[in-house]
């Protein structure tokens, strides 16, 4: 397997794996917070992932986020801009997201039935 990107590998484990049964879904990133607290998380996790990655923001100009994502050298496929947290869930549901990163708890209450949130905690527990 030499000379594929870390993408390509694992991309090629699933179809050794799961075939066409189970592929790999599509990921959400919370911008606000997540990405500017674990951007070396973020940018390994979306640089291995096979599928779409799909950014959200609530507080920033679009252009002002596609720069700092560049900068960071993290992969998405698509930004998506809302207006509230209630708004980014709804999206996270249109857009079918059943995977989720946030730093945010007050989101999990809130998050669409079969979304699995995964909590991203900087400090640890309070």
């Amino acid at each position: 397997m030499s000379g594929l990107t870390p993408r390509e590998c694992v991309a090629m484990h699933q179809v050794f794996i799961v075939g066409d049964l189970l592929p790999a879904p599509v990921i959400g990133l919370d911008f606000d917070g997540l990405l500017k607290e674990a951007v070396e998380f973020v940018r390994m996790l979306t640089s291995i992932w096979p599928a779409d990655v799909i950014v959200f923001s609530e507080n920033e100009a679009r252009q002002e986020i596609q720069t700092k994502l560049d900068e960071a050298g993290i992969r998405y496929d698509e930004l998506v801009i809302v207006e509230s947290t209630e708004a980014k869930n709804r999206a996270i549901q249109e857009k079918q997201v059943p995977i989720y990163f946030t730093d945010r708890p007050e989101q999990l209450s809130l998050m669409p039935a079969g979304v699995q949130a995964f909590l991203y905690r900087p400090q640890g527990p309070t």
